[in-house]
């Protein structure tokens, strides 16, 4: 009678339940389990057999790192996403948690299809991103002047000048301003990466003072920034690293508007406390503060107190969203007139865990042919010597005609990998249709750096979505994966 209970309430439930023992077999699952897995599988073997991969770069989740493995060895932790291809052949992004039930000796594996709020969890991650870009623009073109000033003068001074002596000092010069440079666009291009849904380990220390060297030069006249990160060791969480870097950006740009407004000179602090289970950033300032009202809304997306200087809302809401998603939390202390204080608090982890060996992505590759479609000569070119590297054989064509052609000439590859944003009127996933009806058979992985287009791109022939710019072992592990069997349909 209790089970049939049981039954009939997770059969209420719109998420897939599997019911496991503490021997980790499955006893019982819902109606949204047997859904989700279709008619070829049982939801038993497909918990345990299905083929997952990471969301970020598409490597096989297996062994240790299968999500059922890890979250049923993390019970009551966070919780996890993986990729997997539905039944129609369209990828899927899967959220996974687990909670123990100690009275009845069972643990409750609930997942729950993201795949929407995963796109839109994505655009408004972009949103933010953009916008912290957006105000940090001032102090990041004062920065870019000093380094082209620097190589402009010096070389001009070497040019004009023949003693070696000095030539060298000059040139030494050169390098460091262009080592300055380099660093300086790393950490714009850590901001505006795509965020990952893998719990990869990362050093917060070293984020958080990243993230303070990319607002120091936004810091406006009436502000102060005093880091006090100096004796802080490396501390590591379970968090994407671009979206803690946002985080911290929007903690520290929200702080410096703030005492902006106040109209008086003040400051922003930013410090970092832990212990064995918990690491705290806290950012202060000595600005308006918050009303007891503000501070109830804060957290609403699209709340802002700043639409009238272009402030979106979204800022403290997804540092609330983040926080909470790893298990941690948003702390707000604020007296208006005074100041605030606002503290991420996130679940302290032991270090880093094993990396997967990046040499053995590109195994398993040789022979197959791609026909890459792609209208950037220059990425297409980067791109070619990515595949024949990894032994693959690569065809390529510019738009979706001479694809069609190079169909027609040398016979259908094993895999299209199209860009999404083709000229000629012809998009990538419009010649997708084309090219699968003309080759049934045919794999395809679609590109694009723009995620509207991204998103639309597999409603009428699934297949793969990577986001431009695309890492090596990312592209050899969405071959190896649209090969497996597993996505488009095959």
């Amino acid at each position: 009678a209790e089970q049939a209970r049981l039954s009939r309430t997770f059969d209420g439930l719109s998420a897939a339940v599997f019911v496991v023992d503490s021997e980790d077999a499955v006893v019982m699952t819902n109606k949204a389990a047997r859904q989700l897995v279709g008619n070829d599988t049982t939801p038993e073997d497909w918990l345990q057999s299905a083929a997952f991969h990471s969301l970020d770069d598409r490597s096989p989740m297996e062994g240790a790192f299968h999500p059922v493995r890890q979250i049923l060895a993390a019970r009551g932790g966070h919780d996890l996403y993986a990729g997997w291809f539905g039944p129609g052949g369209a990828e899927r992004a899967l959220r996974f948690s687990a909670m123990d039930l100690p009275e009845d000796r069972v643990t409750l594996i609930v997942v729950s299809d993201e795949t929407q709020s995963w796109m839109l969890q994505e655009t408004l991650n972009r949103t933010e991103r953009l916008d912290a870009i957006g105000q940090l623009s001032g102090g990041i073109s004062h920065e870019l002047a000093n380094i082209l000033g620097v190589i402009r003068l010096t070389s001009d001074t070497a040019v004009l000048g023949n003693d070696m002596t000095a030539m060298r000092t000059q040139l030494e010069a050169i390098r460091k301003a262009c080592d300055r440079g380099a660093d300086l666009m790393d950490r714009l291009l850590h901001l505006s990466r795509e965020p990952t849904y893998t719990d990869t380990l990362v050093d917060v220390t070293e984020i958080t003072r990243s993230a303070v060297l990319l607002a120091r030069g936004s810091m406006l006249e009436l502000t102060d920034l005093v880091a006090k990160l100096d004796a802080i060791p490396e501390l590591y969480v379970a968090v994407p690293g671009a979206d803690l870097q946002s985080a911290v950006l929007n903690l520290l740009l929200n702080a410096r508007n703030a005492v902006e407004a106040s109209d008086r000179q003040g400051r922003v602090e930013v410090e970092m406390t832990a212990d064995a289970d918990e690491v705290t950033i806290r950012v202060s300032d000595t600005g308006i503060g918050m009303s007891d009202d503000v501070q109830r809304k804060a957290r609403e997306p699209f709340f802002t107190t700043r639409r009238a200087y272009g402030g979106s809302g979204l800022g403290l809401s997804m540092v609330d969203s983040l926080a909470r998603r790893t298990g941690g939390r948003l702390n707000i202390q604020s007296v208006p007139g005074k100041g605030t204080v606002i503290e991420m608090v996130l679940p302290r982890s032991t270090g880093p865990g094993p990396q997967a060996d990046e040499d053995t992505m590109i195994d398993g590759l040789h022979g197959i042919s791609v026909l890459l479609v792609e209208d950037d000569r220059s990425f297409a070119d980067a791109v070619t010597n990515a595949l024949e590297l990894f032994g693959v054989v690569p065809l390529l064509a510019h738009d979706a005609a001479q694809a069609m052609q190079v169909m027609e000439d040398h016979g259908a590859p094993d895999i299209l990998l199209t860009d999404i944003g083709l000229p000629g009127g012809v998009f990538g996933d419009v010649l997708a249709v084309e090219a699968v009806a003309r080759y049934p058979g045919l794999r395809v992985i679609y590109m694009s750096g723009n995620p509207s287009l991204l998103h639309r791109s597999d409603r009428d022939v699934p297949g793969l979505r990577l986001k431009k710019p695309i890492h090596p072992t990312g592209l050899a592990n969405a071959i190896r994966l649209t090969m497996s069997g597993s996505a488009g349909g095959h």
